[in-house]
C-alpha cells in the first residue's frame, strides 16, 4: 500500500491499518505534544498525543521532508 492509497481510506480504516501493519520507528516528546513515528511500507505516520491526557490529537502522513527532522538521531534501525 502506498501513501496515496492510505490517504484515501476512511479515517477508521487508516487507524486500523496503522495499528495492524505499522512499525514503530521513533518518538519525540515536547511540552506541547508527544510524537510517535510509525512506518508503513514507504511512508510514515506521525501520531500526535496530548502529553497531559495521553490522548491522540491528530496524525500526519508523509513520505519525506521537514516532518522527519525532529526524529534525526532517534531512529531505531
Amino acid at each position: 500500500m502506498g501513501i496515496y492509497e492510505y490517504n484515501i481510506l476512511p479515517e477508521e480504516v487508516q487507524w486500523n491499518t496503522l495499528w495492524r501493519v505499522g512499525h514503530f520507528v521513533a518518538n519525540q516528546k515536547t511540552k506541547e505534544a508527544d510524537y510517535q513515528l510509525y512506518a508503513i511500507d514507504k511512508f510514515f505516520v506521525e501520531v500526535i498525543l496530548n502529553p497531559k491526557t495521553s490522548k491522540i490529537e491528530s496524525k500526519n502522513v508523509f513520505a519525506h521532508g521537514h516532518c522527519m527532522e525532529k526524529y534525526v538521531g532517534r531512529l531505531e534501525i
